[in-house]
């Protein structure tokens, strides 16, 4: 078994071992192209690892989302996923979804449009790039409801509403923060899974 102190000491004996030339020689003998999905949530240790095994000496496709690096109390940070963009010399931006549906995208987009992510540490920020449908209407995509409240607790009694209003259908409803999320759990007259 891997205690929790063995468990925050790998990452710093990684660092070491892929210095050795053998090691590192070893690992990439293990891989013909390398793709780390949801490289968002890297944190700067595990890039620099990833970066000294692979950069320059296998495909290495990172893919990843910045709007959903929320692993910060992992270490995770959007600034390391900044840092690889800029290294590469190759960036793709995927602007077609093929999962949901034109109006829920449609949505989606308007809410973010006017979202503006600050990044402090560079005195920057993160714009918004909208995303398209690939896709049509399908049965399953779900109504789209947009409320408005002045205070959580209108909000909530809306929300309760327009999911009674839809008995047998799944709802996703994006809130502010988990704080919220549990409130509102807490206050709903059904099940609600977070």
């Amino acid at each position: 078994t891997v205690t929790g102190v063995q468990t925050c000491a790998l990452p710093i004996y990684m660092e070491r071992c892929v210095q050795e030339p053998a090691f590192a020689d070893k690992i990439r003998s293990l891989f013909r192209v390398v793709i780390i999905d949801e490289f968002q949530d890297t944190d700067p240790q595990q890039w620099n690892i990833f970066r000294t095994l692979f950069f320059n000496h296998r495909p290495l496709f990172l893919v990843g989302d910045p709007k959903q690096a929320i692993y910060r109390f992992r270490q995770a940070d959007i600034y390391t996923y900044l840092q690889a963009k800029e290294e590469l010399l190759h960036t793709e931006q995927l602007t077609t979804n093929y999962r949901s549906g034109a109006a829920l995208l449609h949505e989606l987009n308007r809410l973010f449009a006017d979202l503006i992510f600050p990044l402090p540490r560079i005195q920057s920020q993160l714009q918004y790039q909208p995303v398209f449908a690939g896709r049509q209407e399908g049965a399953f995509d779900p109504p789209i409801v947009q409320l408005h409240a002045r205070h959580e607790e209108d909000l909530f009694h809306q929300v309760n509403l327009a999911i009674q209003a839809h008995p047998n259908a799944s709802v996703a409803v994006l809130i502010k923060d988990r704080y919220q999320a549990h409130r509102f759990a807490a206050q709903a007259p059904f099940p609600v899974k977070l």
